[in-house]
């Protein structure tokens, strides 16, 4: 019994003494910066005039025609995370005339970041709430929902200056 004892409390210090390191790097906030590429598509409408025969006139007559559909897109941009906060650059066709952004920037609302994944919600105005999703082990980015549709890779973003490919 008493080695039992003695064995449980050389555990319990051991696992305190791993916990800690842990708990300490836990503790500190998240500071990350990734840049981010890929292809999406956005609503959009064309207009176009149609000729159209008129059985009642007998006579061809024009009209102006509005068709919606999806156009694709190729765009870049940034996500900043700081602790609990985080913000993203989305590309300029994702981003409508009437928004809620600053600068380009829009905060993201209900962040939470695990080892295997970022997911949040970007308020771009009050109708486009799209929801963001990062895997952190492949680095896929998604951004769904509202009128777009984003699909990219991320990359860790180098401070201090761009590094040079060549």
């Amino acid at each position: 019994m008493k080695m039992l004892s003695s064995l449980l409390r050389v555990w319990c210090l051991l696992a305190a003494g791993l916990a800690l390191p842990l708990f300490a790097a836990a503790g500190e906030p998240l500071r990350l910066t990734l840049t981010y590429y890929g292809n999406g598509t956005v609503a959009a409408n064309q207009t176009h005039v149609e000729n159209r025969y008129n059985f009642k006139t007998k006579k061809f007559e024009s009209a102006l025609v509005t068709d919606s559909g999806r156009k694709s897109f190729s765009g870049s941009g940034s996500i900043e995370l700081n602790g609990s906060n985080g913000r993203i650059k989305l590309p300029s066709a994702m981003v409508p005339l009437l928004n809620g952004g600053n600068g380009g920037w829009f905060s993201i609302n209900d962040l939470w970041v695990n080892e295997d994944e970022i997911t949040g919600v970007v308020r771009i105005n009050g109708l486009n709430k799209p929801k963001l999703r990062v895997d952190r082990r492949s680095g896929q980015l998604s951004i769904e929902g509202g009128l777009s549709e984003f699909n990219g890779q991320c990359e860790l973003a180098r401070s201090g200056g761009e590094a040079r490919r060549f």
